[in-house]
């Protein structure tokens, strides 16, 4: 069964930008989770002041250190967190 697992990154408050950036984001994740066989990312959202990408992961403390890794010293290292909903 896969579990949610979301990242969250700053907003830029562009709506067109942020769309793409959300776009980015969301295919780095799917690539990265699906190369090591924990998930992929299916949907995100724009919150206030936020991109949010719903991942689903097959185990998320893996996942989580593969994004965690994944993402460091990347143009996607500004995220603000990792979390479980």
């Amino acid at each position: 069964d896969y579990a949610p697992l979301s990242v969250e990154f700053p907003a830029s408050g562009n709506a067109a930008e942020d769309q793409d950036t959300q776009i980015d984001i969301e295919d780095a994740l799917t690539e990265k989770l699906g190369w090591f066989g924990l998930g992929f990312c299916d949907e995100g959202r724009l919150t206030d002041g936020a991109l949010e990408s719903c991942c689903r992961v097959l185990d998320v403390e893996l996942a989580t250190k593969t994004i965690f890794e994944a993402l460091d010293g990347s143009v996607f290292a500004d995220y603000s967190r990792i979390y479980q909903e």
